[in-house]
């Protein structure tokens, strides 16, 4: 929704399809987000609306690349809603510990848990920028087992994005189950595949 409401307050500037849109600018974010974190989450986001600008021919300072990207985010903050299917799954769930691993910023990361009133069934919350590792970087996924006082082996990576998530977390030897909501399906090797949270706890006792 966020994207969609960005691209519709630029007209005069990107010309594609909100499919091809949206495509674009989540290739880019994810490939700034997965930069070292000694960037700041501010910066990355800087840098992703200069490269989005530049292909379609325009060229941002800082200051309108940054007032581009808080304008982007006041519309994803807006938009912020849980899936229909997340309660009852954390419902389904809640015999199992629980936490999240993200390259996302601390303040947006948490703000949105308890926005969202789900915060608390969360812990450890791992986040890039308070690790200084970011994903697909399979460390992050040990800091996260370690924390949790468990082996990679012994936990299981729920993630939607097939590379940073189901191959990255494979990659550091988790059990990996890719959440493939409304995309294209791909196999890989030691990666489940589910299209709704109400599959997940199916998927997690196959693997137990």
């Amino acid at each position: 929704m966020a994207t969609r409401q960005f691209l519709a307050t630029h007209p005069e500037i990107f010309s594609l399809s909100y499919d091809r849109f949206a495509g674009l600018w989540n290739r880019i974010v994810d490939r700034h987000m997965a930069q070292p974190v000694q960037c700041s989450f501010l910066d990355k986001g800087v840098a992703c609306m200069k490269e989005l600008f530049h292909k379609a021919g325009f060229a941002l300072s800082h200051s309108e690349a940054s007032q581009n990207f808080q304008m982007y985010m006041g519309y994803y903050q807006r938009h912020w809603r849980l899936f229909p299917d997340v309660l009852s799954c954390l419902e389904e769930l809640k015999h199992l510990p629980l936490g999240i691993i993200s390259n996302a910023d601390r303040q947006q990361q948490h703000g949105k848990l308890e926005q969202l009133g789900i915060k608390e069934r969360f812990a450890p919350i791992v986040l890039s920028a308070e690790v200084g590792i970011a994903k697909p970087d399979a460390r992050i996924f040990e800091t996260a087992c370690q924390l949790a006082n468990s082996s990679p082996a012994q936990c299981i990576y729920v993630g939607d994005h097939f590379e940073l998530d189901a191959l990255a977390s494979a990659r550091a030897g988790m059990h990996a189950i890719w959440l493939a909501r409304e995309q294209n399906m791909r196999a890989a090797p030691g990666v489940i595949v589910i299209d709704s949270l109400r599959s997940l706890a199916e998927a997690i006792a196959s693997i137990s």
